[in-house]
This record gives structure tokens, sequence and C-alpha cells, in this order.
């Protein structure tokens, strides 16, 4: 029996939304934290950039020149870290020599390097019926799922978008909308809160941004569980679709909750939470 097919989910853009999220991983976890490391000279005028668009953006009103911005501070520029220090082995570059230790030491001992983590942003989509009050509702939180994926690969960042029945397609915003229209569901399998994510991230790269979205049903000890299952090298936030609520935010002990009443109030959530 083919499977039922609904019409593709009301997208809400263009808007900072990527940016936004970005930015709420870098607020919480402190955006300007000092870097000791190395930084490529694109990663300077990539800085140099997102500043410059920050201000231009910020003293004329534009809010692309704002998302412009954002985008490219939440962007890695640190292309290579300076993690610790080991003892030289031949062949090693003496530019990393650490003098200063290896005159206390008296031992020569060399920088080691490692490449940084590209930002990674998960979506986790609760599809447990008994988390939804109608179907209206159900179709809210994929409208949310969708409009969230479709402009963070237009911003280009990495993102893995998962359910508990499957994990859609994000090389192109064409291919989420499409999987989105496939959404149904489900009667959850699952033990616990954790469950579901844990599985579902399982063979993917650890993220920097969690965002979970469900129904109205999606309690606070929800979102709870998904962040301490990813701890706190990743930032989770929750979004609650719930027409018959007025869209807000809670902050609960760092965990943000936002209830989405209307997909119109996603852009102006999103930003808030940042």
């Amino acid at each position: 029996m083919p499977r039922r097919r609904r019409a593709q989910p009301t997208v809400r853009g263009p808007g900072p939304i990527a940016a936004a999220l970005l930015l709420v991983g870098r607020a919480t976890r402190g955006a300007l934290a000092p870097i000791v490391g190395v930084v490529s000279p694109l990663g300077w005028i990539v800085l140099g950039a997102a500043v410059v668009s920050l201000l231009v953006g910020a003293l004329l009103g534009w809010l692309e020149f704002v998302a412009l911005g954002a985008v490219l501070l939440a962007a890695p520029v640190v292309s290579i870290a300076f993690h610790a220090l080991r003892a030289y082995e031949p062949g090693d570059d003496r530019r990393y020599v650490h003098w200063r230790t290896s005159a206390r030491t008296g031992q020569l001992m060399v920088r080691r390097f490692e490449e940084t983590r590209r930002s990674q942003l998960v979506i986790l989509f609760d599809a447990d019926r008994d988390k939804y009050a109608s179907d209206d509702e159900f179709e809210l939180a994929v409208s949310i799922v969708a409009s969230l994926g479709v402009q963070v690969i237009r911003d280009g960042t990495l993102v893995a978008v998962v359910s508990e029945a499957t994990a859609l397609r994000t090389g192109t915003a064409s291919t989420l909308l499409d999987d989105s229209c496939r959404l149904e569901p489900v009667t959850t399998r699952h033990a616990s809160a954790r469950e579901f994510p844990r599985a579902a991230t399982l063979r993917l790269p650890p993220p920097s941004l969690v965002v979970l979205v469900g129904g109205s049903g999606l309690a606070v000890t929800d979102a709870r569980a998904v962040q301490t299952l990813f701890g706190r090298d990743a930032v989770t936030i929750g979004l609650r679709a719930d027409s018959a609520a007025s869209s807000r935010i809670a902050t609960v002990d760092r965990l943000r909750v936002a209830t989405v009443g209307s997909l119109a109030d996603l852009p102006r959530l999103v930003r808030g939470m940042s």
C-alpha cells in the first residue's frame, strides 16, 4: 500500500533564523571566549566581514545584513587550534617549538594542533502522537522543522534532521521539503525521552546545537533529558507547537523552551532565544 503523502509544509522565510540559532549556541557558551590558537588569514577576513555586516545592519536597520554578520560570526574562524604540548619528534616543524617550556623542562616541546569542529546543528522531531493535541498541531510542528531546516541549509550550515521513524535528507532544501511531506505521527516504542535522540543520532557527528521540536505535550523534562544526553558541549533548545497558545519563551535553569503558537512567530522567537 503506498504511503500517504501530504502537500509540502508551509515554510516561513526568508529570514535570519539560522543565524539566530547559531548565536543561541555561541551566546550560551560565550561567543567571544578567549581563543588560543592559530587563526588562518581567511579566518580573520571572515571575522572582519562579520563585524562590518553587524555594524552596518544595526546602524541602518537592515536585518539581512545583521543575519549575514551573525552567520559569519557563528562560523568557525579558527581552522587550527592549539590544544597541548608534546615532546619533539624528528620531522616536526621547529616553528612550533615552545621555547619557554622547552627551556624550563630541558626537553624540546612542540605545540600540538588540532582541527576545530565545524558547527553542526541537529533538529530532533518528536513524532509521538501522544504529544499532539490535533492534526493541525502536528502540521505546525512539521512546518517548524521544515522552516528551520530549509533556512539552515540555505545558509550553508551542516544540519541533520531526524524523527523517530526516519532521517530526512538534507542535501538540498528541496529534498528536505520532499521528505518532510512523508512525516506522520507514530506510536513511540521508546522507554524514555533520552532513548529516541540517542538512537537517532548514534551515527552522527557530535552536535554543537540541538533543537527539539514537538507538540504541546512536549514537556520541559523531555528537553532536559535531551540536554543531559548531549552534555555541555552542545546547546539544547526546545520548540513546542501549540496553536491554541500564545507564543512565548520560557527559561528554566539555562534551558530555553519556546511555545510556537503560529509559524509567523518563529523568526521572532528564535531571535529572542539568542
